[in-house]
């Protein structure tokens, strides 16, 4: 990527050709792809809130990330770009990885209380789970490659 933008939260693809990241090249913060054979980038979001922390589902169909100001949602979008689906509508949220069997996603969300724990939710949409629930600062989960465990900065 060769822009005078602000580029930031590069994520490969599972195939290693192309990469997902941040651009701030426009009025904000956008999620674009780029082929690395080619150089050739793509963007995949207009939205005029903040769109960050991107990542490819493990299947490589899809592209997960957070968006709005204090990382309000939970949003979807198919890698090729196209219609996105909001997968949870909460605040503070940030940093989702999804399980190696895409079936669920784990992410950092700071409370009400003020405290940051990490929680899990179905990538399919549903209720999410606190998984760590004591005080502290618990951020930057990561699934175990059998997708039984999730390690975290605590």
């Amino acid at each position: 990527v060769s822009t005078p933008a602000n580029d930031y939260d590069f994520y490969w693809s599972p195939d290693g050709k192309t990469l997902v990241y941040v651009s701030e090249n426009g009025a904000n913060s956008d999620i674009y792809t780029v082929d690395v054979a080619t150089g050739v980038s793509r963007r995949l979001t207009t939205d005029p809130d903040e769109d960050d922390s991107p990542v490819y589902s493990p299947d490589g169909k899809s592209i997960i990330f957070v968006r709005g100001v204090n990382g309000r949602q939970i949003v979807s979008i198919p890698a090729d770009g196209g219609t996105e689906r909001v997968i949870l509508d909460s605040a503070f949220i940030q940093g989702p990885r999804p399980s190696p069997d895409g079936k669920w996603l784990a992410y950092s969300k700071r409370t009400a209380a003020a405290v940051t724990n990490v929680f899990v939710v179905p990538v399919g949409g549903g209720q999410e789970i606190n998984v760590t629930r004591w005080t502290g600062n618990n951020v930057a989960p990561v699934w175990s490659p059998d997708g039984q465990q999730i390690t975290f900065l605590g």
